[in-house]
């Protein structure tokens, strides 16, 4: 794998990463050479403002009516790779939907991940979703209850086997006093044929009233093979 910088913790494998730890501003590249790209899930030509801020990427809307937002790098790769991030989540209690993304292919057809603190889930709930023909489905996988705090910061992976049609996509959450929780999915094949090929990793983030208010934030972002 060509590298523009040497991977984060001795990691000399990995395919994609980003530690933030730059100078306050928009990001455009990681430090592992992709290009970030970011865009919204119901408007092709709109971006978030992605942005470092404190060693830390936040993603704000450029629109009020939009609120998923996403950014991305290409790696190249589909499957056989863990995607893991740490995320702290916003300090305002119970307004926290954000997570990773995986097995990107376009805004329409794509894999999430997800941990959310809401009204709806007050103790915390994480998920395996998907965008499928432009269709959302959020709770494929889940697990509630599992013990989030507002403004904690996890670790979240998504593992993607190396034959997701014959072994489950898992999600994890590890971090702060709660051990570590995961919810796994076999897609269907029609999942697999819509974005089983997506080589594209990076981040999501739902920004509205009830929702993450825009203080969640990534401290790190890796993409490494399994």
């Amino acid at each position: 794998v060509d590298r523009a910088a040497p991977c984060p913790q001795r990691a000399q494998d990995c395919l994609a990463w980003d530690d933030f730890e730059r100078a306050d501003g928009p990001i455009d590249d990681a430090p592992s050479g992709q290009t970030w790209v970011t865009t919204s899930l119901s408007c092709a030509t709109c971006r978030p403002v992605f942005s470092i801020r404190d060693g830390r990427a936040l993603m704000s809307p450029s629109a009020e009516d939009i609120s998923i937002w996403l950014a991305m790098v290409d790696t190249g790769r589909a499957t056989g790779l863990e995607v893991s991030a740490t995320i702290t989540l916003s300090p305002t209690p119970l307004r926290a939907n954000v997570g990773l993304v995986a097995l990107f292919v376009d805004r329409d057809n794509h894999l999430t991940c997800k941990l959310e603190m809401s009204e709806g889930h007050p103790d915390g709930l994480i998920t395996i979703g998907e965008q499928l023909g432009g269709r959302t489905t959020s709770l494929l996988a889940e697990r509630d209850g599992i013990g989030l705090r507002s403004g904690s910061a996890y670790r979240l992976a998504i593992t993607v086997p190396r034959t997701p049609s014959e072994h489950p996509i898992s999600c994890t959450v590890s971090g702060s006093g709660l051990g570590q929780k995961t919810v796994s999915l076999m897609p269907s094949g029609e999942s697999i044929a819509a974005y089983g090929d997506g080589t594209a990793q990076g981040l999501r983030i739902k920004i509205f009233n009830d929702e993450d208010d825009g203080r969640s934030t990534w401290d790190d972002f890796l993409v490494r093979p399994i």
